[in-house]
């Protein structure tokens, strides 16, 4: 009754429809916000990933060459390694959250991100993702349009306490920074106690292409 109501009635079923786009907007605006935590996470987690890939190498590398005083060739090839490795790494792992995170590349729709806030939330289930399905249907559906309508603005009033964006939880990445902490404080350990370690091996790989007189192991 109540729907026949508002389609006889232009006026009520106009603000209706307004209070409805503006909720909706609103519940838009709150999946979008998620959406850009998700890939700031995502960003988080490839930084720490490309810093362990970038300490590791240089530790594994400049170690070798210390110890092992390599020719051109292997040094040739270490230098390159370490290069591509590294830019490798930033195209994996850094350059698409990032560009997802400006909104620049492919980024998840807003049923699928719906459906990982469903995961984190029970109260949540499945309402989000029928509103934005309801939503749809009422953009097609113009008879019963003002009966979607008011279905879309009760799912949306039981969708509002709920702050989306704590779905992911930036603190989590943490577990993951010990794969970075490792290498580098192993750095720090070598240039506290043997710079020569690094700076020697350093200016080898940087001059891969010249030839270097082993070190006499005695003065």
């Amino acid at each position: 009754m109540a729907s026949c109501r508002l389609i006889k009635n232009p006026r009520i079923y106009q603000v209706s429809t307004l209070r409805t786009s503006e909720n909706y907007d609103l519940l838009i605006g709150k999946i979008d916000t998620f959406i850009r935590r998700y890939y700031l996470n995502k960003l988080l987690r490839g930084l720490i990933f490309l810093g362990a890939g970038l300490f590791s190498a240089y530790v594994v590398i400049t170690l070798s060459e210390y110890f092992g005083n390599f020719n051109t060739s292997f040094r040739t090839f270490f230098f390159y390694f370490f290069i591509f490795l590294n830019l490798g790494l930033i195209g994996w792992l850094v350059i698409p959250p990032l560009m997802s995170w400006f909104k620049l590349g492919n980024t998840i729709t807003h049923d699928q991100a719906a459906e990982i806030i469903g995961e984190h939330f029970s109260d949540v289930s499945d309402k989000l993702l029928k509103t934005l399905q309801l939503k749809k249907l009422a953009d097609t559906n113009q008879q019963q349009r003002a009966l979607i309508e008011a279905s879309i603005d009760q799912k949306i009033e039981i969708l509002k306490p709920v702050r989306f964006p704590s779905a992911i939880n930036l603190r989590g990445n943490n577990k993951y920074l010990k794969w970075a902490v490792f290498p580098a404080a192993v750095i720090c350990i070598i240039a506290l106690a043997a710079p020569s370690i690094l700076t020697e091996s350093t200016k080898r790989l940087i001059r891969h292409n010249e030839y270097f007189a082993p070190v006499a192991p005695f003065k």
